[in-house]
């Protein structure tokens, strides 16, 4: 079948996928050969290396582990492989996806003898940038191109809206999937659906309540019945019987929405330490799994209402709360939503399948989407003498009633118009609607206005006739003109700020969070320390983050950016510009390049994406959570040292850590790491998020410590302004202070610190231009001698510091600060290590 737009749009989940097609206004899933809308996301390969899809392949998890997976999407993008024992082969996750999404291509092949060679694909909001590009990448293996993305809730909302007479309110899209949740704030307004804001957790799902069960309720119960040494999640010698335990609380866990409790049996488990069959049996309750349920419920709940609060919404703003996956139809957490008090009081809204809308939105999109038709093509559908009427702008979908429309006229041969004439039919309707004669000029191009009914599918048809009103022979590119009106897509926006790491553990953001996509920014950035041509190790290292916190370690780090030594022509010093461009595209797929003016040369495709894991080990994550654990314990003991009035917002971000299980969960997932990869990604991401609450609630018992450092700082700051500061300068001082007494007043720890940072940059440019600075920066370094990575080095460099100051040499004295600088020790790893400043 000829199309003119893509049309089929994909969810690609983690633990099902579907796939849909637009047929006009609606929408139609396809069911899979055992007549399922949904295709478990899985993956079998037999001693025969024959490979299975779906169903068969996620019942083998239980009973062949070593060759079948599943949950492999989050892995995409990360040097993970899996590797099927008795085959003996090895595929990517990318790899594994594009199997799954051939299987969801079969289906409709075998339904309609189609073949699917396109198709818009949805990915979680909060993917990360490296994950979008290896979704890209799965789509290709899998024959499918061009592959847009799109974010899950955008579809949820588009699937929801695309029909709705409903105008000027404000949705709430929850999406809780097998592995993932996003929350969006979404408006529909004139006919456009535009996202206000958005949340999401890519390590917070319904397995984790899977998991909750096997590690809190049933290995628990077996480890009482029998002697089964290191019988837990995470041992390779049980990685087949924790399989059956994971999957039958699977199984329970949907089956207890209709029941109170469930009696579970397995048979046989496995064998016990003196080789006897273990059997497993256990009541499983509702209350129980509803308790496990409530700390991820929580978490969710608590990222709708930061989403809300960020643009200063309530409940009472939001029509309806959109439920998006699986999990959603469970009826705990539906009345956990609902609760005024405990959730979030707003009208549930679940009308469509929570498990295919996704699909269905992602449908509705590829309708806009055209797809561009090569000239070899055009030749083939175009009779002999025929002429090509092509309208580059044609939108297939809108929210008015009457759409404008250009076009332009093209012949086997050259010539002009004068006299030639259009006329649009829309014979779908009685009587058929017609748009009358309408002028083309000499060039052959023309502009028409066209009415839209409501509620149908408008397909026009295009009458051209001579200057002496004959009609002439002629095709249409797109060849179908067909217009539906129905809500669309305003912006699709950036979900993350993305940035670049420098040397002293701060941030230089390129494209901020909200932002509509595609964004381009470029900024000039310098380099820390000297890099010469063919240097043994010496490179340019931009560490390329995504996030929202000041602090280069607190982001997520998606790549970098390397300028090697052996391709530069000349030694690169201290202090050399480098230009920086990065640009993202409405997929989220990330371009980058880096120009070196001293050099005259650009560097393109130099951005190396991939996951932290890559640099992140078990050894290094236990050290950090012993860190962090050692710093919720400090807190604690200060909280209770403390008056009642001095800790209420200390005891809201220690009580959300406890609700919410965070340390339990980090030392689940390290536990589970060393047989699960994707744990190894969770319990980085859990120990990121407990690092930013801890940060928060030491800043907030810090307060008034701040207030008299801030103090300090801005008499100090007059003292400057005094002695050195310009007339410009002092200007800028008085508004860097009054911002900073702001900011005291609402009692904003961030915004203040913020300000302050501005009212040091100020000083720091006053002092560094009357070479004040320098000096400064030495005395300091000096000081820090000892915590230095490279001591040997360090000494070196304060040697030749001293003899800088002797000279009053300001110049090499700077270049020797930045050289110092980089040696301070910080959380990155060594490999992440920002080798440029501001």
């Amino acid at each position: 079948m000829n199309r003119d737009t893509i049309d089929f749009g994909i969810d690609l989940g983690t633990t099902n996928s579907a796939i849909a097609v637009l047929q006009g206004r609606d929408t139609h899933v396809f069911k899979n050969n055992e007549n399922l809308e949904y295709t478990p996301s899985a993956v079998w390969i037999d001693r025969n290396n024959h490979l299975f899809v779906g169903r068969t392949a996620r019942e083998r998890i239980e009973s062949d582990p070593d060759n079948a997976f599943s949950e492999f999407k989050l892995q995409m993008g990360t040097s993970t492989t899996y590797r099927f024992a008795l085959s003996g082969r090895e595929m990517k996750p990318e790899e594994l996806s594009a199997e799954v999404l051939k299987s969801l291509k079969a289906s409709v092949m075998q339904r309609t003898q189609e073949d699917v060679k396109a198709a818009v694909i949805t990915v979680p909001a909060a993917f990360e940038l490296h994950q979008n590009k290896a979704t890209r990448q799965a789509a290709e293996l899998a024959g499918l191109t061009p592959s847009p993305l799109l974010q899950e809730p955008v579809a949820a909302a588009l699937a929801y809206g695309f029909q709705s007479k409903s105008d000027k309110i404000f949705w709430l899209v929850y999406d809780l999937g097998g592995g993932t949740f996003d929350a969006a704030v979404i408006q529909v307004r004139d006919g456009e659906i535009r996202v206000v804001n958005h949340g999401g957790d890519n390590h917070l799902g319904g397995k984790l309540i899977d998991w909750a069960i096997v590690e809190n309720l049933f290995i628990p119960t077996l480890t009482q019945q029998y002697k089964l040494k290191g019988f837990q999640r995470g041992n390779p010698a049980w990685i087949s019987a924790i399989a059956k335990l994971k999957a039958e609380a699977e199984q329970a866990k949907i089956r207890l929405s209709d029941h109170q409790s469930l009696w579970i049996h397995i048979p046989f488990l496995g064998l016990d330490e003196q080789k006897h069959p273990i059997s497993f049996e256990y009541e499983l309750k509702r209350s129980d799994v509803e308790q496990l349920m409530e700390p991820f419920i929580l978490r969710s709940i608590n990222i709708c209402k930061k989403v809300l609060t960020e643009k200063n919404l309530t409940a009472n703003s939001i029509e309806n709360i959109l439920l998006v996956g699986g999990p959603t139809l469970t009826p705990y957490l539906r009345e956990r939503l609902a609760d005024k008090q405990k959730g979030l009081g707003i009208p549930l809204e679940f009308s469509i399948d929570p498990l295919t809308v996704v699909a269905r939105g992602a449908a509705i999109f590829a309708g806009t989407q055209r797809l561009i038709q090569d000239e070899a093509r055009l030749k083939h559908i175009r009779p002999k003498g025929a002429y090509t009427i092509s309208f580059p702008g044609w939108a297939f979908q809108g929210s008015d009633s009457e759409t404008t429309v250009g076009g332009m006229i093209k012949g086997e041969v050259s010539q002009r118009f004068q006299g030639y004439t259009v006329e649009f039919i829309n014979s779908n309707i009685r009587p058929p609607w017609r748009s009358g004669q309408i002028p083309v000029d000499a060039s052959g191009s023309f502009i028409a206005s066209l009415w839209v009914k409501s509620g149908e599918t408008n397909t026009y048809s295009v009458e051209l006739r001579d200057s002496v009103g004959r009609i002439c022979p002629s095709v249409t590119d797109p060849q179908k003109l067909s217009y539906t009106q129905g809500i669309v897509i305003a912006n699709i926006p950036l979900t993350h700020s993305i940035g670049v790491a420098l040397a002293n553990n701060e941030v230089e953001w390129f494209l901020v969070k909200g932002q509509s996509l595609p964004a381009r920014s470029q900024k000039t950035l310098r380099t820390a320390f000297e890099v010469s041509q063919g240097q043994a190790g010496g490179v340019i290292r931009i560490p390329v983050v995504e996030g929202e916190s000041p602090r280069a370690d607190r982001n997520r780090i998606i790549g970098r950016l390397e300028v090697t030594a052996q391709q530069v022509r000349r030694t690169v010093p201290v202090g050399a510009e480098v230009g920086i461009t990065i640009d993202i595209d409405t997929s989220r797929l990330l371009r980058t390049k880096a120009n070196i003016p001293l050099l005259d040369e650009e560097f393109e495709e130099v951005l190396h994406l991939g996951g932290q894991n890559i640099t992140r080990d078990i050894a290094h994550l236990q050290q950090d959570l012993a860190e962090q654990k050692r710093r919720l314990s400090k807190l604690k003991t200060q909280e209770k040292a403390l008056l009642e009035k001095d800790t209420e917002e200390v005891s809201a971000f220690l009580q959300q850590i406890e609700n919410e299980q965070v340390v339990r969960e980090v030392e689940s997932a390290l536990a589970a790491a060393q047989t699960d990869p994707e744990s190894l990604d969770a319990c980085d991401k859990r120990l990121s998020d407990l690092k930013m609450v801890l940060d928060q609630a030491e800043t907030a018992l810090e307060w008034p410590n701040l207030i008299q450092e801030t103090n300090r700082l801005l008499a100090r700051a007059q003292e400057i302004m005094d002695e050195y500061g310009s007339r410009e300068d002092k200007q800028h001082f008085q508004q860097c202070e009054d911002d900073i007494h702001k900011a005291i007043y609402t009692q904003n720890a961030d915004v203040l610190q913020q300000r302050v940072g501005k009212l040091r940059e100020l000083l720091t440019y006053v002092l560094d231009k009357h070479d004040i600075l320098p000096q400064m920066w030495f005395e300091q370094l000096c000081g820090m001698k000892n915590n230095m990575r490279n001591q040997v080095q360090a000494q070196k460099l304060i040697d030749e510091g001293l003899r800088a100051l002797q000279t009053k040499n300001i110049p090499a004295l700077r270049s020797i600060n930045q050289q110092l600088k980089i040696l301070l020790p910080l959380s990155l790893p060594p490999t992440d290590i920002s080798t440029l400043t501001r």
